[in-house]
């Protein structure tokens, strides 16, 4: 076996591990899609079906729908997450200040 040969071969194991990889880590994203598009008889039934019977486009509006005062939490998470960067960022200058005028 040549360095050649032995090459190609660790490519294509390398590139059969990082699709298997790849698949591992698609694959919950995939069966989202797939159940948030079933009907709720469906969504745990077993055997497990990948593909819903018939799509059920109406189930985003429904979950849009639903979300009642969901902006309003989010604005409020957004308003102290910022006041707290703002705070961090601050007593961090002070004290690297402070540090940097120590000998």
């Amino acid at each position: 076996m040549t360095i050649h040969d032995y090459r190609r071969w660790t490519r294509w194991v390398a590139l059969i591990v990082l699709v298997a990889v790849a698949a591992a880590f698609l694959a919950p994203f995939a069966w989202m899609i797939s159940t948030s598009l079933k009907p709720l008889n469906e969504t745990m039934s077993l055997p497990v079906h990948w593909l819903p019977s018939r799509p059920q486009w109406h189930n985003y509006a429904d979950a849009i729908a639903g979300m009642g005062h969901f902006w309003r939490y989010a604005a409020n998470t957004l308003y102290l997450c910022g006041l707290s960067v703002i705070g961090t960022v601050i007593s961090s200058a002070l004290a690297a200040y402070g540090f940097s005028r120590v000998e």
